[in-house]
């Protein structure tokens, strides 16, 4: 499970990587949402065949990474103890916590290859 969700993670982390321009992190995201809508299907099938993945911004500073078709049946997981698991990656990451400094949030949202909606796992600060 927790490799799962870092997966879908180091897509985001990937994607935010190798802009360079003078806009802040929430000022990026519609690019990083462009790439993710782009490129991350093909990143994710290398870790997970037939999963997908898109992007989208919610409120204007929320980058909302969905992931369908993951191959976790009917299982289901505490979304608090996952977000604290995965906290030390998502916080390695530079372009996470600029967005979080600026006030900017990650969630993720998952439906398994069964059709399940997983818990949402949302990050706003690293502290």
């Amino acid at each position: 499970m927790r490799f799962l969700l870092v997966s879908g993670l180091a897509i985001t982390a990937t994607a935010c990587g190798g802009i360079v321009d003078q806009r802040s992190a929430i000022e990026q995201l519609p690019d990083v949402v462009d790439a993710i809508n782009r490129d991350g299907n093909a990143e994710i099938a290398k870790q997970l065949p037939g999963a997908v993945v898109t992007a989208r911004i919610d409120d204007g500073d929320t980058l909302v990474i969905m992931m369908g078709n993951v191959p976790l049946g009917n299982t289901t997981f505490d979304p608090n103890a996952v977000r604290k698991t995965l906290r030390p990656q998502v916080c390695g990451s530079e372009n996470y916590r600029e967005l979080f400094e600026e006030g900017g949030k990650v969630r993720v949202e998952m439906t398994s290859n069964f059709g399940k909606e997983m818990p949402a796992i949302q990050y706003s600060r690293c502290d």
